[in-house]
């Protein structure tokens, strides 16, 4: 969660929705940023992690004050 929430402060949206991707190959996770489309916003290897799944999405929106993020099910 850290990581999406520290990108998207960063990026300039022009829409105010996000969709974040998890996948893990090993011990090795890719964490992709997109705005839903498919057009990458942002990418970053992240070299060690002991997440216990191999891979997860989680989409985020912004209410006007806060970024929401939400599990698949929940959208």
């Amino acid at each position: 969660m850290a990581v999406f929430s520290s990108y998207l402060l960063e990026l300039k949206l022009e829409d105010w929705f996000t969709v974040l991707k998890l996948k893990k190959v090993g011990n090795k996770t890719t964490v992709t940023i997109d705005d839903g489309n498919g057009n990458i916003l942002a990418t970053q290897e992240i070299a060690n992690t002991d997440l216990p799944f191999s891979s997860t999405t989680l989409y985020g929106s912004w209410d006007g004050e806060h970024w929401i993020f939400m599990l698949p099910s929940e959208y």
